[in-house]
């Protein structure tokens, strides 16, 4: 059951998304998720994304961690191209784990502070669209949201079942987290994560 604290925030979020312009070419954002190289090159990206990276600097050092970085995007809302300015290790607040076979058990784990309000959105393409000086990295979203509220643990994990439909192999499905504020002020965005449906 949804808590009253979610209820509003949610409601906000999805007005927000909804109603949210295009990126503008030169928009300063601030985004997390795990840097990988692509195709073996020296060309970078955010995994799970459409967000591709340059920078002034050298991006490598920072494959396959996580990061919280800032910069502007020099490309458009299609085709974004962030060129960082400054870029940190983070822990994930957003994992996917499982083997995404069809029947098994996909556990979304999302990680915060204790108290405050969680929303995962579900999506089967990535996208790119600013919002709060982030970004939503979620294509068409998914109907199915799962929502709760950040335990004294500090992790809150989902657990989904993969459906027994061979139409699903071959997919992959993203999700990103936002996570409210506990008095649902500001809220966050994770970075995204994805898992292949496979047999």
């Amino acid at each position: 059951m949804m808590s009253k604290v979610l209820r509003p925030t949610l409601c906000g979020i999805a007005l927000v998304l909804l109603t949210a312009p295009f990126a503008i070419a030169q928009e300063r954002v601030a985004l997390r998720g795990t840097v990988e190289r692509v195709n073996g090159a020296r060309e970078y990206q955010l995994a799970c994304s459409i967000v591709s990276l340059t920078a002034q600097f050298d991006l490598e050092r920072f494959v396959d961690q996580h990061v919280e970085l800032q910069g502007v995007n020099v490309g458009d809302a299609a085709r974004p191209r962030i060129l960082v300015q400054s870029i940190n290790t983070t822990p994930a607040s957003l994992e996917v784990n499982g083997s995404g076979r069809l029947g098994s058990v996909v556990t979304v784990t999302v990680r915060g502070i204790a108290g405050h309000p969680v929303a995962v959105f579900f999506a089967g393409t990535p996208g790119y669209q600013p919002i709060q000086g982030g970004a939503f990295l979620l294509g068409r979203i998914l109907p199915a949201i799962a929502t709760g509220v950040i335990p004294a643990s500090g992790e809150l994990p989902f657990r989904f079942m993969v459906p027994s439909n061979g139409r699903l192999i071959g997919q992959r499905f993203f999700a990103q987290a936002v996570l409210g504020g506990s008095s649902g002020g500001r809220f966050e965005l994770s970075g995204p994560d994805c898992i292949d449906i496979t047999q």
